[in-house]
């Protein structure tokens, strides 16, 4: 990666004198920058562009290149990709569209170029995107004539979108907030942004990893970069509704995730998930400032209302807002003992109208270990005298003196709100929400730091023989396995399952039901049925022999009318499993992270309330704690019924065990545990139900 930031020479293929010639204003964009390095112009019809002699072709040139951009037709990429390989370059960026963006997955000229890349030992960034920005050396490779010379700072910038990467960092810029490195992949068929993140991680002029992505592919890879990222990663991930699902397919060949999974995911690992580009960029330039590293806000407002909103943002977004201590009332008394200010948290400054005084206050509220942030509503009107300027001015030095960020939310004229976004190195919000919202995400990047850990590397099967053993009939049969075929699995990984025995007839029944005891439930255990309740295949609490046989028929009934011909021919009797709260423990594969497990309420309600939380497999017990805790259910769990907590520890081991099971055993592609009983007391946990799908049955 180091070359496609830092060369010492470059090649643009594809130069023109042409005025719609796009790879001659790359020329023209590295010349503007300042690119420190060699470059060459290489084109087929013109002796020289921007300046530069043109080459016929990559081969003709005498020096040794770092890197090659082309912006030539689709058609001829594969050969020039060849001609570079050819002269020894490494690193080449296609910023050519035409591939599977245009013909789909199965696009000709993709596959020679890959072909192309995959002989020489190339890495490729693209195609079908703009290329790269390092600031620090005066590196631009892109095509766009709309943008200018950056200020530097400490945000790097990852897109699939060359258009949207740019129209974000020149708002980063435009407000002196800076950019360090861009880097816009389209296609990413070589490298992604799982090679970019884990590249920008290391990079010692990168603060803040701020990325849009419109599919994610290599899931599990990301997640083990992201989880070892010493920065705040902020993702804005587009691509989530089916409408344009078809433009990102077609603009980036980005393939749709489960938007629960992808969320889940990124709780998993830290990642700051953002929902629009405002927010996008509200994060990301708040991020750059220290990070608020506690809960607890001061708000400083000189308008009353924007006090109240602020303070309802606050309570929304889980601040506190403590008392200002009476220290800090002492230290500023001077500037009250005047005025009807009434001293609180929100404080209200519409009276100070002397900056100097501001500043004062200021300081005195960072100073306070009461406070981890502060939000400063701003109000002036710039005509009447400069004096605002040197409170302005003294933010910044206060911010990194104190190291608490101050999110400022500025009301003044438009002229000269543009002219402080340009001349301080201050981030500015709009209204008091985002700045509150930004303050929230700083807060919980401290949060997610302190909570990261390296996503489990060790896929290495711990009981996968017992268990592909229990389904080696079912997977030689290309069938799902039944209940009892489940159970054992469960059984064999040390789940505590229901007592059981398996029937083949109504008598049988009678003869095995002592082996179990009553009161006992009674399934149909048959291929079709398998949502049990739905097709009438459950019978509980059956008390005695007589309730077995009326249960036996009932059930045969049922499931005839239903559309199961031969009718009950196969039975589970279990024993009726003590009192609980029901659970439900699932696991799954994702498209694109791969085993997915999940838990929440379950029994009847898992069908009519929404209280799923998820995590990627394996699960270390803090990750399944952490799923635990962020389902609905979890406040039940710890005041069961007035009685003693549930058995959370056992309901954590299993999470943990569903997850170990699905990554074991390759055939299984979903497992669904309802419900599973967690009893009072302590007193463990019973699974009674459990399916299981095959990958290929």
């Amino acid at each position: 990666m180091q070359n496609f930031f830092y060369p010492e020479s470059i090649a643009v293929v594809g130069v023109s004198q042409a005025a719609t010639n796009l790879a001659s204003r790359i020329l023209y964009n590295l010349k503007r920058f300042g690119y420190f390095g060699e470059v060459y112009a290489v084109g087929t019809r013109d002796a020289e562009v921007e300046g530069y002699t043109v080459y016929r072709s990559v081969l003709d040139i005498d020096s040794t290149i770092d890197l090659a951009i082309l912006l030539v037709p689709a058609v001829q990429v594969p050969k020039v990709v060849d001609e570079c390989g050819q002269k020894g370059i490494k690193n080449v960026i296609v910023e050519s569209g035409g591939f599977r963006e245009f013909q789909g997955s199965d696009s000709d000229n993709e596959r020679q170029m890959m072909e192309m890349v995959r002989k020489h030992g190339i890495r490729l960034v693209g195609p079908n995107c703009t290329g790269v920005i390092n600031v620090e050396n005066g590196l631009c490779t892109s095509f766009a004539r709309n943008i200018i010379p950056f200020h530097e700072g400490g945000v790097s910038v990852l897109s699939q979108s060359g258009g949207v990467g740019h129209s974000y960092v020149l708002d980063l810029t435009s407000e002196w907030v800076g950019l360090n490195k861009f880097i816009s992949y389209g296609n990413g068929l070589d490298i992604d942004e799982v090679d970019i993140i884990d590249y920008l991680d290391q990079d010692p002029g990168t603060t803040v990893i701020s990325a849009y992505l419109e599919g994610i592919t290599r899931g599990r890879d990301f997640l083990r970069v992201v989880s070892r990222s010493k920065k705040p990663v902020v993702m804005l991930k587009s691509n989530t509704q089916p409408s344009s699902h078809t433009i990102a397919t077609s603009h980036s060949a980005a393939v749709k995730g489960d938007e629960d999974v992808l969320n889940a995911a990124f709780r998993q690992v830290g990642v700051l998930r953002v929902s629009n580009t405002l927010e996008w960029l509200n994060v990301s330039k708040l991020l750059t400032l220290p990070l608020m590293r506690g809960n607890r806000l001061a708000i400083l407002s000189r308008s009353g209302g924007h006090a109240v909103l602020a303070a309802d943002a606050a309570a929304k977004l889980g601040f506190e807002v403590p008392a200002f201590p009476q220290r800090f009332f002492e230290a500023c008394r001077q500037y009250f003992e005047r005025s009807v200010i009434k001293l609180q948290n929100p404080l209200d400054l519409g009276q100070i109208v002397y900056h100097p005084i501001l500043t004062h206050i200021l300081e005195e509220t960072l100073k306070l270990d009461e406070f981890d942030g502060v939000l400063l509503i701003h109000s002036y009107d710039a005509s009447r005298s400069n004096e605002p300027h040197q409170f302005i001015s003294q933010i910044q030095p206060l911010i990194h003196k104190y190291q608490k960020p101050v999110s400022t939310i500025l009301f003044t004229g438009r002229d000269e709100r543009q002219y402080v976004r340009e001349t301080y190195r201050l981030p500015l919000f709009r209204t008091p929400f985002h700045g509150v919202q930004a303050l929230s995400y700083s807060r919980d990047a401290v949060r997610a730091a302190e909570r990261r850990r390296p996503f489990e590397v060790d896929e290495t099967p711990s009981r996968a023989a017992a268990g592909q053993e229990v389904l080696a009939q079912a997977i030689a049969e290309k069938r799902n396995p039944t209940l009892p075929e489940a159970l054992a699995l469960l059984r064999s990984y040390g789940v505590p399952v229901v007592e059981h025995c398996t029937v083949s007839s109504r008598d049988e029944a009678l003869e095995k039901v002592e082996s179990v005891g009553y009161p006992i439930a009674l399934k149909i255990d048959h291929p079709i049925a398998t949502h049990k309740s739905v097709v009438g295949g459950i019978q509980l609490n059956l008390l005695d022999d007589y309730g077995l046989i009326t249960g036996w028929d009932k059930i045969d009934e049922s499931v005839k009318e239903a559309g199961i011909q031969d009718g009950m021919t196969r039975g589970v009797i279990q024993k009726m499993a003590k009192p609980g709260w029901e659970m439900v423990i699932g696991a799954r594969r994702d498209p694109s992270f791969g085993p997915v497990v999940v838990a929440g309420s379950g029994g009847v309600m898992a069908g009519v309330v929404n209280d799923v939380a998820g995590r990627v497999a394996p699960l270390s017990e803090d990750d399944a704690c952490d799923l635990l805790v962020e389902t609905k259910a979890y406040q039940a769990l710890t005041r069961y019924h007035g009685q003693r907590a549930v058995d959370t520890d056992s309901l954590v081991q299993l999470i943990m065990t569903v997850g170990r099971i699905i990554v074991d055993i390759d055939a299984i592609e979903d497992i669904d545990l309802n419900p599973v009983f967690v009893h009072p007391n302590v007193a463990g946990l019973t699974v009674v139900d459990a399916k299981i799908t095959l990958r290929h049955a």
